[in-house]
């Protein structure tokens, strides 16, 4: 029976993913139209967060009329979800996009893994295997051909500032998602998660460190010219099932599967990006763009580990998760313990779980979100 009800979780997560990896891709065109138009970074996530908090509230409410109850039990974690994932991601997605294609900030962002790998390398000692390194080495020269780096192009320092940060800022939503997805249900997770996002942006607008600047009343899309609403409000209803079907998709299928169902997100980028924007990738750019995409798969082979140092005597090898910075930052949640202070069975840290034979190998790694 156990077996069954996996395998109708897992087949039930494959069209969530898919549907979570078309929606991303198709929300950094809408959003560049509009920054094109002279509309500000932070006035578009602003109101993509508004109307995304909507649309995910009204989800929950139907498929888990008690959503707030969980949300607000586990509110700190679900704040911390909402203003790393929901709103400083795309802010600086939506911001590297404003100097670059929305493919190469795209490919960038996708080097998160990259980012956690290296992450957890320095904070928890934890030395990734000879593939995942390899993997790692194939992205990042993969990153280097998008950028145009070996055909002699200029390189916009501010859009890959913004890209790098997005892209750091990214492996909080599988790092958080997973987390908490066992607690929390996943369209209670996405709502609490966007209206927190939206109510952090709102004060950052208010402060003006996101000043929300309005546009022109039309964009060009297609060609054509349309009412900005239009692509507001189509972002904003992207984003409000994004979320809900991407939290959903982690719960349901192994991580690792889940981000490479995501990375489904890239040609449906690329193709809106030409249809909305005009903007299309060179040959070299799009060899590049494979290279990258297949070091991200090939980091998330598993392998033997191989261990860099000892764990310290004094850190559990199950509680090497919390010894790290990122773990630490974590204990602002209130996870629940045993006796002995450590986290219950079932509630390993994700990327280093007990069962994965505590390697950074064994890391599944997210697919982009923003």
């Amino acid at each position: 029976m156990f077996m069954k009800s996996r395998r109708e979780a897992q087949f039930a997560g494959l069209p969530l993913a898919v549907g979570a990896a078309v929606c991303f891709g198709v929300s950094g065109p809408l959003a560049k139209t509009l920054t094109q138009a002279g509309w500000s970074t932070g006035g578009i996530v602003l109101t993509r967060l508004a109307v995304a908090a909507v649309a995910a509230a009204v989800v929950a409410q139907w498929f888990e009329p008690d959503w707030a109850r969980g949300v607000w039990r586990h509110k700190r974690g679900v704040a911390l979800y909402g203003l790393i994932s929901m709103a400083v991601s795309p802010f600086c997605f939506f911001s590297a996009a404003q100097h670059m294609s929305v493919g190469i900030a795209l490919m960038l962002e996708y080097l998160s893994p990259v980012v956690v790998i290296g992450w957890l390398w320095v904070s928890a000692r934890v030395r990734p295997s000879a593939t995942v390194l390899t993997g790692a080495a194939v992205a990042l020269v993969g990153a280097l051909a998008v950028l145009g780096v070996f055909s002699g192009a200029s390189i916009d320092g501010a859009g890959v500032f913004w890209g790098l940060a997005a892209a750091s800022a990214n492996a909080a939503y599988f790092i958080l998602g997973h987390r908490f997805s066992d607690r929390v249900a996943p369209t209670a997770l996405a709502a609490g998660g966007l209206l927190f996002g939206a109510v952090v942006m709102g004060v950052f607008v208010a402060l003006g460190f996101a000043p929300a600047v309005k546009g022109s009343e039309s964009v060009t899309m297609a060609g054509g010219q349309t009412g900005a609403l239009v692509p507001l409000l189509a972002l904003g209803f992207m984003t409000g099932l994004a979320y809900p079907f991407g939290v959903a998709a982690i719960s349901r299928l192994r991580p690792t599967v889940a981000s490479i169902l995501g990375l489904l997100e890239i040609p449906v980028a690329v193709l809106m990006a030409w249809l909305l924007l005009g903007e299309c990738l060179n040959v070299f750019q799009g060899v590049g763009a494979v290279v990258l995409l297949a070091g991200v798969v090939l980091t998330q082979r598993q392998s033997s580990p191989t261990p860099h140092s000892p764990v310290p005597q004094d850190v559990p090898q199950e509680n090497l998760w919390q010894a790290s910075p990122i773990g630490q930052a974590e204990q602002l949640v209130e996870l629940p313990t045993n006796d002995s202070g450590s986290s219950p069975a079932g509630h390993e840290p994700p990327l280093l779980r007990s069962s994965d034979h505590e390697g950074a190998s064994e890391q599944d790694f997210p697919s982009a979100a923003r």
